[in-house]
């Protein structure tokens, strides 16, 4: 099982920083066809002077891009979740520790949903894009692995020990991971959905998105 993971929003509390922190992250078995289709896509929009970018992105593209990517997308296989923060219901204490808050945020319902359907013989491979230093990659790394244990033993109450070498975190440029510039489509879409109030872009794909988990609601 392969997960890529990426947001949209920021983890700031000042005037200007976003209501909403959105995580998603995309399942497949297989990223071969995702990776295809991204390529594909970049490559033809390329040809036709539709986009001048090296990388697809939510952020960069305009309206009929975000639309047409989201919608090639469905022809073929995956399926996402996502984690939405709204950030006025963070505690006080939590808003002090960006990364503390940004290794939660994603992993306390992450690992839930993962770990609830797997066999503890099948690797997990969790891609996230490369914005972190050493320390901080590590940090996440550590704390994704105590986590499963937990969740294994404690939440999901299983009488086996979690096999923590099947998990693996790899910390990758989105510009070389098509199926994080995925994710980062999807995270888009949702962030236009909760911060701007626009769905559009979400009911292009939301019916692959398996799981949404709402923090602190």
């Amino acid at each position: 099982m392969d997960i890529y993971i990426d947001e949209s929003g920021d983890l700031g509390f000042s005037l200007g920083s976003s209501r909403y922190f959105v995580v998603a992250y995309l399942i497949t078995d297989d990223s071969a066809p995702i990776t295809r289709v991204m390529k594909r896509f970049l490559g033809r929009s390329r040809t036709r002077k539709k986009f001048a970018g090296k990388e697809l992105k939510f952020s960069n593209s305009n309206d009929e891009i975000r639309a047409q990517v989201l919608t090639k997308l469905l022809n073929v296989d995956w399926n996402a979740g996502l984690i939405i923060l709204e950030k006025d219901k963070v505690a006080p204490n939590l808003r002090k520790i960006p990364d503390v808050l940004y290794n939660f945020t994603i992993l306390e319902s992450l690992m839930r949903d993962l770990l609830s359907f797997h066999d503890n013989v099948s690797p997990i491979k969790i891609y996230i894009d490369k914005s972190k230093d050493s320390a901080m990659a590590e940090a996440f790394n550590n704390y994704a692995r105590d986590k499963a244990s937990y969740t294994w033993r404690v939440v999901l109450n299983k009488k086996t020990r979690f096999n923590s070498r099947f998990l693996v975190v790899e910390h990758c440029f989105s510009h070389s991971n098509k199926c994080i510039q995925v994710a980062d489509f999807i995270a888009g879409a949702a962030f236009q959905k909760y911060e701007r109030s626009n769905p559009s872009f979400f009911d292009i794909i939301g019916g692959r998105v398996t799981k949404e988990t709402y923090l602190w609601r």
